[in-house]
């Protein structure tokens, strides 16, 4: 219901900035309707918004009830909220979100660089192996938020299929890669050891079977929950059996 007293602009936005395809229909005063294409299938420049989410411009200052349809489709799991709000509480809170990113990634950048300055100055190796796992970290975070597509791969919107998965393997094989090294698993706990050089292989094997013939099963984000036990428990592990260093981990 469009209020023509409204001194306010006002908009529709879809929070899930992973959706594939949107068709929007507009309602126009001649009965007709008018169709919108957003999604991550879409290259970021053709947005009417340069904003992570998908957002849709109402009409301004019209006093009618009006109805509009989305068409949706997604390679996985969708979320559907919609959310109206003015475009003065969207420009708000788009500020402080970019402002919180800009905090986190910042905060990922400076973990990284303390750690190369310690690496260089005692060379030890589990450092760039933790650089790795952290700088992954922030990798796939961006492919989450909708950050990466934004500023990193614009026109390149086909990367969003596969850069998830990517990034989240990089991140499991430098969590495993930096466990046995952090917790001197080959002295500390052998068969643990072993048991993550398995994962490593196992998750290796899966992350290019992914890649070469079934990018579908990069969306099955919850098998990870098995390598990180696995990281979780070997940490608990040796810790119990007196390696006190394992405390930090």
């Amino acid at each position: 219901r469009h209020s023509l007293n409204t001194s306010k602009i006002w908009l529709l936005e879809f929070y899930d900035q992973t959706i594939d395809q949107i068709e929007v229909y507009l309602p126009l005063p001649n009965g007709s309707y008018r169709k919108v294409l957003m999604g991550d299938d879409l290259p970021f420049d053709e947005r009417t918004f340069h904003h992570k989410n998908f957002e849709v411009l109402l009409p301004a200052r019209t006093d009618s009830v009006a109805v509009y349809y989305f068409k949706i489709r997604s390679h996985e799991f969708a979320d559907m909220r919609i959310a109206l709000r003015s475009i003065d509480r969207f420009i708000y809170y788009a500020l402080n979100e970019y402002l919180l990113f800009g905090t986190f990634y910042g905060m990922i950048l400076i973990i990284s660089l303390y750690n190369f300055l310690v690496y260089l100055a005692i060379r030890e190796i589990k450092n760039i192996y933790y650089i790795c796992y952290i700088i992954s970290v922030g990798l796939y975070a961006i492919t989450l938020d909708g950050i990466g597509f934004q500023y990193l791969w614009p026109n390149h919107p086909e990367w969003n299929n596969y850069v998830g998965g990517v990034t989240l393997y990089s991140l499991i094989l430098w969590a495993l890669v930096f466990t046995r090294r952090f917790l001197s698993a080959k002295t500390t706990s052998p068969r643990l050891d072993n048991a993550l050089l398995y994962m490593i292989a196992i998750r290796t094997a899966y992350f290019l079977y992914a890649a070469l013939f079934q990018p579908s099963l990069f969306a099955l984000r919850f098998i990870d929950l098995i390598p990180l036990s696995l990281i979780f428990y070997t940490g608990i592990s040796v810790w119990v059996r007196g390696y006190r260093a394992a405390r930090f981990f």
